[in-house]
Formats: C-alpha cells, structure tokens, sequence
C-alpha cells in the first residue's frame, strides 16, 4: 500500500490569546445533532461506512492520561434533566511520527453544559449550535484538534452506531472551516474501552484509530483491530 501524501504536521497548542470568531458563516440553519443513539448496550458497528482511505497506511493513535480519562468519564455519568446520555469535546495537541503515523495528545477535557442539550425522545443526546460554537471558538483560538466524545454503556470494545457516523461526518466538516490544517474526529468509550475515527485533512474518508495508550499507573495501551 502506497505511503500517504499528506504532509506531516508538527502543531501544538497555543494559548495565546485570539480574536473573538464570527461563526455565523461556519454553522448551518437551526444546526442541531442527534449525537448519540439511545442504546441499552453494545450494539454492532456500521462497518461499510468506514475505513482508512485508499491509499495511504498512514496509522493514528491517541494518547490520554488516565486521570483525564477519569474526569471524562465522570462528566459523562452525570445525570442530566432530561438527556439520557452526555457528550463533550477533547482539545488535542498533534504530533508526526515515525512511519507515517499521527499521535493526538488529549490535553483538556471541555464538558458541554446542561441548557446546551435539546430534549429530544429520539435520541439518548442531541446538542444544539451553542455547543459546537463553544467547541469551534476553542479550536480557532488555540490552535488545536477537537474530538467529540460519547459512552457506550457497556463494557469491551465499543463501535460506532449508525447514527454516530452519520452525525459525525454532518459535523466534522465545521472544524476544518475554523482550524483547517489540524486533524478532527471523535471517540466512543465503554467503561473499559475506547474506539475513536479521525479526519485527516484533506480527507473525505475517517481514519480508524488504531491504539490508544493510557498514561500513569498502570500505563497501558488498548489496540483496536481496524
């Protein structure tokens, strides 16, 4: 398989502070996502509707302190008022590595508040344009990859459920508009697991993420089969 052809990237975040954005352009009409299916377990991948695109091994991997895990995971199990499930975002810093590979470094973890849900039956989550705005203004400001994250309530490898796919590539679009040159995408946790999908600018097609390496005691790495 032919090497990619994307160039490597070398960014990290910058704190420094930036301009307030007008996203007005960046966010479709009455823009709004059913993020999350409601699901009462594991339920089985969309495997038709993703895969790393052709032509390139390039080969990612996230890396996350466990201590950062462990606040994501208590933001996500917090009850909301009416929302069956919560999300949030993860600002990344991105590194190049050896072998055509990309290494996302969670840096940050950014809740979505309670009036940012909209109350909707249909769906365990859905969040409206307040939220990706929060999300948006972050990542033009600092420089940085956003990943979306959400949890299976389950336990072992989690997959994506068709309507996270196809909310996912609805949204993903709006952070290549604000911070185009740095990668995006989002994750699924189980309480004991993760999944996630990245695009790569410049790419049409998410990249499985292929190992996620927990830092601390005990470090560890979990390696999806993609």
């Amino acid at each position: 398989m032919p090497a990619c052809r994307n160039p490597p990237l070398f960014v990290s975040c910058d704190s420094r502070a930036s301009s307030k954005l007008d996203l007005t352009p960046y966010l479709r009409p009455h823009m709004a996502h059913m993020v999350m299916a409601r699901r009462a377990g594991n339920h089985g991948s969309d495997t038709n509707s993703v895969g790393s695109p052709k032509g390139t091994a390039m080969k990612i991997s996230f890396r996350i302190t466990r201590e950062l895990l462990a606040r994501i995971h208590a933001d996500l199990s917090r009850p909301h008022p009416f929302a069956a499930e919560r999300v949030a975002f993860i600002s990344c810093g991105v590194a190049a590595v050896l072998n055509n590979g990309l290494m996302l470094l969670a840096e940050a973890h950014h809740p979505v508040s309670d009036d940012n849900y909209i109350d909707n039956p249909r769906a365990g989550a859905t969040i409206g344009s307040a939220a990706f705005r929060t999300a948006l203004q972050l990542a033009y400001n600092q420089r940085i990859s956003m990943f979306h994250v959400h949890r299976h309530e389950h336990r072992g490898m989690p997959h994506f459920s068709s309507i996270d796919l196809r909310e996912s590539a609805r949204f993903m679009p709006d952070f290549w508009k604000v911070r185009p040159d740095h990668p995006h995408g989002v994750l699924v946790l189980s309480h004991d697991s993760m999944a996630g999908l990245c695009w790569y600018p410049g790419q049409k097609t998410p990249i499985p993420v292929e190992s996620f390496s927990l830092v601390g005691q005990p470090t560890s790495t979990i390696r999806v089969t993609v």
